[in-house]
């Protein structure tokens, strides 16, 4: 198996999670379209007949999509579990190796022909808005923008880990610098600073409670492989041995830039000690209240 494709887990949840959120920006243009003024009177009815039924079709595709990403996450942890818990030699494993790799390439198949439908939908939509004159329909929260209320030079560095039960999403620390070191290594991937804070830096909560045994082994393989550069067998023995530690959140292997400061918040859980780690501020959000560790 190209260990490549373990990517795949941060990839389609990411993806899955902006297809989300595009069909529910259709959504809201179905509704503005209700209220529209300029569709006349003896075609508004079709016309709104042929948006919803495209809008129906596309997250009808994405509920499949979401079923079957559960259960070849399931799939992928038990076959996981089982190979860390065996005592065969790796040659033995090689059969739950080669599963795990058909099940990764079933789930792109499936997803890739999901997604191109979806898509095929979206323009479809769009030739429709276009045939009425519709297509710059504004939505009720498309004016007021993030990178409108906050200028870049008002970015500083981010020193909190915020995982919010409140909004369901996580707010992982970061730096300027890293902010623009993305920017400039990736200008067609955002269009500004805060565009790399929303797509690198903010997650829903489910990518990390959703399989949190496979959330730990994606974050500490990404930990040693990604961010300190080593090999993908160093990458891969640190992912099997956090794998299935309980007490630790998934979240905070992703807000850590290094095994060293990873090991740090280790020293201190064991201890008991968590006023003593200073890398960065923990602050879980599960009320009005929130309570910092």
């Amino acid at each position: 198996m190209t260990l490549k494709k373990l990517s795949f887990v941060t990839n389609h949840i990411k993806e899955l999670e902006l297809i989300e959120s595009q069909i529910a920006q259709q959504s809201n243009i179905l509704s503005n379209l209700k209220n529209s003024q300029n569709i006349t009177d003896e075609n508004i009815s079709n016309f709104i007949d042929k948006v919803s039924n495209i809008i129906e079709n596309n997250n009808k595709i994405l509920l499949e999509l979401k079923e079957y990403w559960n259960e070849t996450s399931t799939k992928i942890e038990d076959l996981l579990r089982n190979i860390k818990s065996s005592e065969q030699t790796e040659i033995d494993k090689r059969p739950e190796i080669v599963e795990i790799k058909q099940i990764i390439d079933d789930y792109n198949n499936s997803f890739r022909n999901k997604k191109q439908i979806i898509t095929d939908n979206t323009v479809a939509l769009l030739d429709l808005l276009d045939k009425e004159n519709l297509s710059n329909i504004k939505l009720d929260n498309q004016e007021i923008s993030l990178d409108n209320l906050i200028g870049e030079q008002d970015i500083l560095d981010n020193n909190i880990l915020m995982i919010s039960e409140k909004s369901q999403q996580v707010f992982l620390p970061y730096t300027k610098l890293e902010l623009e070191e993305y920017l400039k290594q990736f200008p067609q991937r955002y269009n500004s600073i805060q565009d790399v804070i929303n797509q690198e830096f903010v997650y829903p909560l489910s990518y990390y409670t959703n399989h949190t045994n496979l959330a730990r082994f994606r974050e500490c393989y990404s930990l040693v492989r990604d961010k300190e550069g080593k090999s993908v067998l160093d990458a891969l023995k640190y992912a099997f041995e956090f794998m299935f530690r309980y007490e630790i959140n998934p979240a905070i292997i992703a807000a850590c830039k290094t095994q060293a400061q990873f090991e740090a918040y280790l020293e201190a859980l064991e201890k008991n000690k968590l006023d003593g780690f200073n890398d960065f501020k923990i602050v879980f959000n599960v009320s009005p209240n929130a309570t910092t560790i």
